[in-house]
């Protein structure tokens, strides 16, 4: 059985051409304080459904909205 890699050119160094191509959009960018925050935005944004991923973009939601607020005690 032949293999099937020097078929689909995996050792003359094009593995990537789909992916040059097809850059990542940058379509919201926000500053946060740290890398855990950072991961935990990203994890709440992932959660939302596709329409309200389109509001977060155009900036109708905000990230702020999407994150757990901190409780205070009323002492």
């Amino acid at each position: 059985m032949r293999r099937r890699q020097p078929v689909h050119g995996h050792r003359d160094g094009c593995r990537c051409a789909y992916t040059r191509s097809r850059k990542p959009r940058v379509l919201a960018l926000f500053e946060l304080a740290g890398r855990s925050e950072a991961l935990r935005a990203e994890y709440r944004v992932k959660r939302l459904s596709a329409q309200q991923k389109r509001e977060l973009i155009v900036g109708v939601r905000t990230l702020d909205s999407l994150m757990p607020q901190p409780e205070t005690s009323d002492e």
